[in-house]
């Protein structure tokens, strides 16, 4: 029981470093990598609109409310 104590906090110290080093690497970068970000997450949405089958107008309110928060 011990061991898989340190294998999950082992696990969870390692994506927290990861998630520290992922938002240092957004600052350090510039907006240039955080716009390639933003345009993957507007494709895949785009791509699940259309396999839903939504239509335009509400895909790009659906958008609009998801990145103007």
């Amino acid at each position: 029981m011990p061991q898989r104590l340190c294998v999950c906090c082992c696990c969870s110290l390692l994506l927290f470093h990861l998630h520290l080093w992922i938002d240092f690497s957004y600052l350090f970068t510039g907006y240039l990598d955080f716009i390639h970000v933003v345009e993957i997450a507007v494709m895949t949405q785009h791509i699940q609109a259309q396999q839903t089958g939504m239509q335009a107008s509400l895909f790009l309110e659906v958008l609009a409310c998801r990145y103007t928060r």
